[in-house]
Parts: structure tokens; C-alpha cells; sequence
């Protein structure tokens, strides 16, 4: 499913605009996905769970890994702390439990990192309208319907996503889980070698197309769609 929103008008000019973001926090993150973004000038966002990140096991990053993530210019993003679906907390009258979810993650984040995250994207991709309350509360920026590539995405159809992504007038948000196999990340892109021929197609696109963190680019699109 190809998951956009129009928009008339782009930073520097472009006429389409992309954000790639990476959820639950592997190790592929910090070894395949952001060297492959950062040799085109690229970031992305890494949405992290801090619970998974506090277990000593191989697949998660752990603080220094996430770290080294936001030195290096990468958005780091708040994904609740346990990956909890939050329709089934809010079903179950867990409001607590939900809020603390959320708040949770913020604080960890900004005592490992010195930046408090400014965007959400919901566990199970589930919006909960107790939820999104929440982020409003908090100021916090919560991720369209997302672009889903993985494991099923053939050559074939992320040509179809690309084609879609570079029409003008339109912001895609792109979800990746893992970026290769091997690395414990869910439903992972087929290879490392996709994964990055994934970016050299859109790279090929730079004049017309604006990458950056979700951060900057769905602020700039919420700025947008108020002036409108």
C-alpha cells in the first residue's frame, strides 16, 4: 500500500518529499541502515523501544548504539516503551498503563541522549484516539499511514513505490523494520544489497526529491497544511 500526502509545495524547491523511518531499534540500524543513508546525505528515524533496548540480547541496540544514532545526526523517536498495542491497553481501560508508555519513553530518551523526542509512531501501526491526545498534549508528532517495505516487497513492487514517491506533490512516509536478514529485526528486506539499491533509486531522484527525518518533514508538512 502506497501511503502519501499531497502537498503543494517542498523545501529547496523539490516537488515530492520522502522520510524513511526504522522501527524497534536493531543492530542493523546502526550497522546497515544509517551508513547507507549517511554516503547520499541522507537521515533517517529510528523509532526505539527502551525496554527492548535494556535487555542485554545481540538483536537490540543498546544506549551507545543509540547514542551514536543521534551524533550522527539521526532522529530518534518515540515507539512506546514496550511495544505494547495500545488499542488493546486502551480497550482494556489501561490509561495509565498507556500514558506511561509514552511519557516513559520520553524521559529515557532524553536522559540517554540529551534530545527529547519530538515524533511518535504507534506500535502494530494502530492510532488510538486516547493516544493521540497524548501526543498532543506532549507536542508530539505522530506518523501518517506509512509505506511499508520488507521481506514481501519485491524489485517489482517497490519500483511501483518509487514511481509513486517521486510524483509531485506528494510526502511519503516510508516503514522499514530490518534491513537485512540475520539480525533478529522483523519481516526484514530480503538483503543488505536491496536494501541499498532501494536508496540508489531514489537517489537517483535527488533534484526532485526532498529526503529528510520525519521530524523535518512532517513538521514542514503540518506547518503547511496550517498556513492552508
Amino acid at each position: 500500500m502506497n501511503s502519501t500526502l499531497e502537498i503543494c509545495s517542498f523545501p529547496d524547491g523539490k516537488s515530492a518529499m520522502l522520510a524513511l523511518t526504522f522501527d524497534d531499534g536493531t543492530l542493523d540500524h546502526l550497522e546497515i541502515a544509517a551508513p547507507e543513508l549517511e554516503k547520499r546525505g541522507w537521515r533517517g528515524t529510528f523509532y526505539i523501544n527502551p525496554q527492548s533496548n535494556d535487555r542485554a540480547r545481540s538483536r537490540w541496540l543498546n544506549w551507545d548504539g543509540i547514542r551514536e544514532l543521534h551524533r550522527r545526526g539521526h532522529e530518534i523517536g518515540n515507539h512506546s516503551m514496550s511495544h505494547s498495542n495500545p488499542q488493546r491497553l486502551a480497550q482494556e481501560k489501561q490509561f495509565e498503563a498507556l500514558a506511561w508508555e509514552i511519557a516513559e519513553t520520553q524521559r529515557q530518551i532524553f536522559e540517554h541522549t540529551g534530545a527529547r523526542p519530538v515524533t511518535y509512531t504507534a506500535p502494530y501501526g494502530v492510532k488510538e484516539e486516547f493516544v493521540s491526545r497524548l501526543l498532543a498534549a506532549n507536542n508530539l508528532l505522530e506518523t501518517p499511514p506509512r509505506t511499508y517495505i520488507g521481506e514481501n516487497t519485491t524489485p517489482a513492487e517497490f519500483a511501483k513505490i518509487l514511481e509513486h514517491s517521486i510524483q509531485p506533490g506528494t510526502f511519503t512516509v516510508i516503514m522499514f523494520h530490518g534491513v537485512a536478514p540475520g539480525y533478529g529485526g522483523w519481516a526484514p528486506v530480503t538483503s543488505k544489497e536491496f536494501f541499498s539499491s532501494m536508496l540508489d533509486a531514489w537517489m537517483k531522484y535527488e533534484r526532485e526529491l526532498h529526503v529528510g527525518t520525519f521530524a523535518e518533514t512532517g513538521g514542514y508538512a503540518e506547518r503547511i497544511k496550517h498556513v492552508k
